[in-house]
């Protein structure tokens, strides 16, 4: 799906086809804080277990809305590579989330993650059943590897 605007979310969000869907590939599609709430909120998007929103998936407005919203907690797969001020927004924002999750897998390649960052998110209660991380390209240093290690 490529650059949309709200309204055509809105539609997709009325589809009952959306419901046939385990997965939604949506990079590049600049999804506003409105086109997350019209999908979050349908009774259609019940069935979606991954998104893939890295590479201008996601406006930087619309992270915030997605990490509070109830499609978040039913997502047991999250990409969101390929965006460099994700990492704070990203953390700060699981960190304040503190009720559990799905999430599984989590793709933040190139996605401007620091060892400051890692260290919050893996503390996160939402991280806590993360079984797959993919940090390529993030420079988490000394500090991200000390946390890393951490880990049970």
């Amino acid at each position: 799906v490529y650059a949309a605007p709200d309204r055509a979310w809105g539609a997709l969000a009325q589809s009952p086809y959306l419901a046939r869907l385990s997965g939604l590939h949506v990079r590049q599609a600049g999804l506003g804080p409105d086109a997350v709430r019209q999908l979050a909120e349908s009774p259609h998007a019940l069935s979606l277990e991954w998104l893939s929103a890295g590479h201008d998936g996601l406006t930087h407005a619309a992270l915030p809305a997605l990490l509070r919203s109830p499609l978040f907690a039913r997502l047991a797969r999250l990409d969101l590579d390929g965006r460099p001020w994700l990492g704070t927004v990203f953390a700060q924002g699981l960190a304040q989330i503190g009720g559990r999750v799905r999430l599984r897998e989590l793709g933040l390649a190139e996605a401007g993650v620091t060892g400051a960052h890692l260290q919050l998110l893996l503390t996160s209660v939402p991280a806590e059943g993360l079984g797959r991380l993919g940090l390529k390209g993030n420079r988490i240093g000394v500090a991200g590897h000390q946390a890393l290690a951490r880990l049970p």
